[in-house]
């Protein structure tokens, strides 16, 4: 993008700076709340395949990360897979750069059998990049992301979290974790020269801190059956995913058996850094003036063909549920990911337990919207979202009014002079593109 200026007519226009507005201490644009679509949608191939659970994801540079666990409860599996590869391909792509590695491949975790491989993140130290899956025991085990060679796993404190679902490492180099049904998030220093270095060791991550949630009101707060979590690249915010699946048709029999029950707290939370307080959570909804929505139905959702002649009518069947999974920020706006854009990236798995086959949905947000005031498309019967590439808005006044507008989103305004009178109070950043925009009358 080129960064073009802006010219503000002042007379009509009041605009506030984020260091006049803001009342919290954020000095980045990082609010992905902007849906800009899904993709893969509800896919069931090569690398997620019936049997498996798929649990997280994570990044590096060039390639995509997803842990699953086989749903037989005996392997862990890590795939890498390119951001050129579509990720919704029926067959395997001829690909060098396409690696998998198991637990059973790993004599260390097979023997002590820790197959359970939850929402993974990547670090690069000392210009190399490792992946740190969190494993339940708790523990993390630790890969090399060029060739998925196994390092090493180091223990986490058992005293303080029971469960190790997903990790993510800070901009300290410090490892950010939680129990299962968290009423807050546990901070581990990691001696990395020995995780890396001395295999044999075990005991690399030292309990440092823990910080409780807060509400949007400063009360505390739990989440249940943490799925996932992802600090920004500025570490400011922490994005969260939690939930799990449930099934009310079986009553106690799946509530013994299943997953879990479906909670409120569901979906992706966020969290500013320096008090861990929740500043938004996402909506369950496809409403189309729904901008932060993660969709998930975590009931009965597997749907079957039953004769009821002369049709085959759809019946819902209590063997499956979708359950929130991992995330995480990469900023691909870029193109480069096919049918993919936008900054963070959560999942979705279609759990089922007959009938229906197993699969993966992604859904992608961004924290920035478009506007064109030439727009032709505007009426379209196109499902994105308005605001987005493919469907920006035509006005600032609707752009920001519109969902409303949030802290830390970015505007993207396509060149031209937009004669309306634009009253900004809150902490957005404005960027032109294609040339010189004029705001005001």
């Amino acid at each position: 993008m080129k960064n073009i200026l802006i010219i503000l007519r002042i007379v009509p226009v009041v605009f506030s700076f984020s260091s006049f507005c803001q009342n919290v201490p954020l000095d980045h644009y990082e609010g992905y709340y902007l849906k800009t679509g899904t993709y893969p949608e509800d896919v069931n191939n090569w690398w997620m395949s019936n049997g498996f659970e798929v649990q997280g994801v994570t990044h590096d540079d060039d390639n995509w990360y997803f842990t699953l666990t086989d749903k037989d409860k005996d392997n862990g599996v890590l795939w890498r897979i390119p951001r050129s590869v579509p990720l919704a391909s029926p067959s395997q792509p001829t690909d060098a750069g396409i690696k998998v590695v198991t637990m059973n491949d790993v004599d260390t975790l097979s023997e002590i059998f820790k197959w359970h491989w939850g929402d993974p993140d990547c670090f690069r130290y000392n210009g190399i990049d490792y992946i740190l899956i969190p494993i339940p025991g708790p523990m993390v085990a630790c890969f090399k992301a060029d060739n998925l060679e196994y390092v090493n796993y180091a223990n986490l404190d058992g005293n303080v979290q029971d469960y190790a679902g997903w990790c993510a490492v800070g901009k300290d180099g410090c490892l950010y974790t939680s129990s299962n049904h968290a009423w807050g998030i546990v901070k581990y220093k990691i001696n990395w020269d020995s995780l890396i270095g001395s295999p044999g060791n075990h005991d690399a991550c030292t309990y440092s801190d823990s910080f409780p949630f807060q509400d949007s009101n400063g009360s505390p707060m739990q989440l249940f059956h943490m799925q996932g979590g992802e600090f920004t690249p500025s570490g400011e915010l922490l994005y969260i995913v939690c939930g799990s699946a449930g099934c009310d048709a079986l009553g106690p029999i799946w509530d013994t058996f299943g997953p879990g029950e479906p909670m409120p707290s569901d979906g992706i939370h966020v969290f500013e850094t320096i008090n861990w307080k929740e500043l938004t959570r996402s909506v369950n909804s496809s409403d189309s003036s729904t901008n932060f929505s993660y969709v998930f139905d975590n009931d009965c959702t597997c749907y079957v063909p039953i004769p009821l002649p002369p049709l085959f009518i759809p019946v819902p069947v209590p063997f499956g549920s979708q359950t929130p999974e991992g995330l995480t920020i990469w900023d691909l706006e870029d193109g480069s990911a096919p049918y993919i854009s936008g900054q963070l990236h959560v999942i979705k798995d279609h759990y089922n337990t007959a009938f229906c086959d197993d699969a993966i949905t992604m859904q992608h947000y961004s924290e920035k919207i478009y506007i064109d005031k030439n727009n032709l498309d505007y009426d379209s019967l196109s499902m994105a979202l308005k605001g987005t590439k493919e469907k920006p808005f035509r006005t600032v006044a609707e752009a920001y009014n519109y969902y409303p507008i949030w802290d830390g989103a970015q505007m993207i305004i396509i060149s031209g002079s937009y004669p309306e009178p634009v009253f900004f109070n809150r902490r957005i950043r404005i960027t032109s593109k294609n040339g010189i925009v004029t705001l005001g009358h």
